[in-house]
Order: C-alpha cells, then structure tokens, then sequence
C-alpha cells in the first residue's frame, strides 16, 4: 500500500511565498489566471474529490467562482484528493476523458 505521509507534508509547509499582485492580497498568477479564464473561449473545467481532506469542497467551489465556472458546473469525482490513484481511477478517468470532449 502507498500513501502520502501527510505529516511529513505539514513539516514542510508552507511553501515558498508567490509573489503578490499589486492590491498585495492576491497571488499574482491567480490574477493572472483569472483574466485567461474571463476571457478563454473555451471553456473552463473544475473538479473536486467527494473524500478529499486536502482541498474541502468550500474551497472547490471557491475556485469554480474565481474561474466563473457555476457551483453546477463542478464535475464532482468519487474519491480521496488524488483521485487518479484512488481505488475508482478507471471510473474517474472515464468521467474526465468524457468532460473533455
């Protein structure tokens, strides 16, 4: 069995501070981010993990409505974070090739 020693990944937190945007609150990639995704002719695609303990899903959503993708367009995967590793790979493999058509 493999697992993520998430212990020795709090040791390690956090990481390296990104350099803010101006307003000095925001990461500058994500407002970088934000303007690809406001103006991107395709479309945006948000997933989140039922059982993951690392992202809740407040901040699944969160990253939808920052990406101005709506609550119901978040492609909810069976599973724990790593959901291509998670027992359900296959199911959830299929689910996200089938999004990306």
């Amino acid at each position: 069995n493999s697992f993520i020693d998430l212990q020795s990944v709090l040791r390690r937190l956090p990481v390296e501070t990104s350099k803010m945007s101006d307003n000095g609150k925001t990461a500058a990639w994500a407002m970088e981010s934000s303007k690809i995704a406001a103006t991107a002719s395709d479309k945006v695609l948000v997933f989140g993990a039922k059982n993951d303990f690392l992202v809740d899903d407040e901040g699944v959503v969160e990253t939808a409505r920052f990406l101005n993708v709506d609550d119901d367009e978040i492609v909810w995967l069976e599973g724990a974070h790593d959901v291509m590793l998670d027992v359900g790979w296959k199911e959830n493999a299929e689910i996200f090739l089938e999004k990306l058509q």
